[in-house]
């Protein structure tokens, strides 16, 4: 299948942090081999210059597509870094929405509760992903709640800083625009899966999703950090239903389900079953 490859090749082995890592440097994105450049949130990476690196280094995140590198440094300068650890929140459905974020390393999961308690996963955000409430400021609330699935790194501004930007750069206002309209075309894809296919094409086209969002190498493997219960909160469906096709997919060779992680041998199967 054409698309192996570009899956396959969308994560990296994670790059082991060094104590000199610099300010603002997720170590998945730090180049060792040239000290002298400093990993920008959002897969950019900027000489100690300002000079960006070339697109054969780094992929820019969209927030800060076409910004030129003097803005990138100002508007990340009013920023604050968090560290969030596992399963923590950054923030709760119902918050007041004072702050956006970006995530620079690590992954976070943007799930409801609904008036019967259960929960529902939104979206799975990863490094260069923006984290924004629809509305913010002294009215706003969060309708959703924002928490690691492990160790991570966000940046932080305050909702009323953010906004001063976002009306000093016309770009980085363009930008937020097509984030939140991707944003809206995902969930638009996945409601449309869940009112016309099955369960079995839902899952596996879920999981190849997974693969390039948030699937680390292990082995030659791709694996994510994920249960199987939230894989079925992303699917619509219930976990019964989740252990069962991993159970037929795990018999072909397809995957290795674990208690927390779902191993994917075979992205090639699951494209299959996608199609």
């Amino acid at each position: 299948m054409a698309n192996v490859g570009k899956v396959l090749a969308l994560r990296q082995p994670r790059v082991t942090a060094h104590e000199n890592t610099p300010d603002f440097a997720p170590p998945a994105y730090t180049n060792p081999g040239q000290s002298a450049l400093r990993a920008v949130p959002g897969r950019v990476v900027v000489g100690a210059s300002g000079r960006g690196a070339s697109s054969s280094q780094t992929e820019p995140c969209a927030l800060f597509s076409e910004v030129s590198p003097s803005d990138r440094q100002m508007i990340l300068s009013a920023a604050r870094q968090k560290t969030v650890p596992p399963r923590d929140c950054i923030f709760v459905q119902g918050d007041a929405a004072r702050h956006v974020y970006l995530v620079i390393e690590g992954y976070v999961k943007i799930h409801q509760v609904g008036t019967t308690g259960n929960e529902v996963i939104l979206r799975l955000m990863s490094p260069g992903d923006l984290i924004k409430a629809s509305a913010t400021g002294s009215r706003g609330v969060h309708t959703s709640t924002a928490q690691a699935i492990q160790s991570c790194n966000v940046l932080s501004w305050e909702a009323a800083t953010f906004e001063a930007l976002l009306e000093r750069h016309p770009v980085l206002r363009r930008n937020e625009v097509k984030i939140h309209g991707q944003l809206l075309t995902d969930m638009e894809d996945r409601f449309r899966e869940m009112s016309t296919e099955g369960v079995a094409h839902r899952l596996s086209r879920q999981i190849v999703r997974l693969l390039s969002k948030i699937g680390e190498q292990v082995n030659g493997d791709m694996m994510i950090n994920l249960s199987q219960g939230e894989l079925a909160q992303l699917t619509g469906t219930t976990l019964f239903t989740v252990s069962r096709q991993l159970s037929k997919w795990e018999r072909k060779g397809f995957v290795t389900a674990r208690r927390n992680t779902i191993l994917v041998h075979d992205p090639d199967a699951l494209l299959e079953a996608a199609s």
